[in-house]
């Protein structure tokens, strides 16, 4: 029984995706050690920042050691310094936690976001809740409710 050239191409694209290597990358990573600063964010804001060592970078994510593990799905900002320009915040993810044999840990974080000086802003300003849609008058009645309320206590 011979194979059609539809089944041969699937039989080889099942072959290809079951053995990728673990450490397939969807960009070059460009190997560049620093000592860097992240902190968590949670809820919207930012926690308590600490040292990593950054040991490579792509369009993508960025791999670091440290000495603990990060949990997957947690998020971190990591401020990139420029020197013509303003610092950029990346927004990154954990996808990746590994532990090393020297106790530290390999750890992968897929960009989720950029985020300028304005983005910051802006992300600022959506989180502040929204300005008070009382106009004039109600605002008026209110003071005059006060005032009236002040008199009656000193008359009675």
């Amino acid at each position: 029984m011979s194979l059609t050239y539809d089944q041969k191409s699937e039989i080889r694209m099942a072959f290809d995706e079951a053995f990728v290597p673990e450490e397939r990358r969807r960009d070059t990573r460009m190997r560049h050690r620093v000592d860097a600063q992240i902190a968590p964010w949670k809820r919207n804001r930012q926690g308590e920042p600490f040292i990593v060592r950054i040991e490579d970078f792509s369009p993508g994510g960025v791999g670091l050691t440290h000495t603990d593990g990060l949990p997957l799905g947690s998020e971190y900002l990591l401020r990139v310094p420029r020197p013509h320009a303003d610092e950029l915040i990346l927004l990154l993810s954990v996808v990746r936690c590994v532990p090393v044999e020297d106790g530290s840990f390999h750890i992968g974080l897929e960009l989720s976001s950029v985020m300028d000086q304005t983005s910051v802003g802006s992300l600022i300003d959506a989180m502040r809740p929204p300005p008070s849609r009382l106009g004039k008058r109600t605002k008026l009645l209110f003071v005059l409710f006060g005032i009236a309320g002040i008199c009656a206590t000193f008359l009675f």
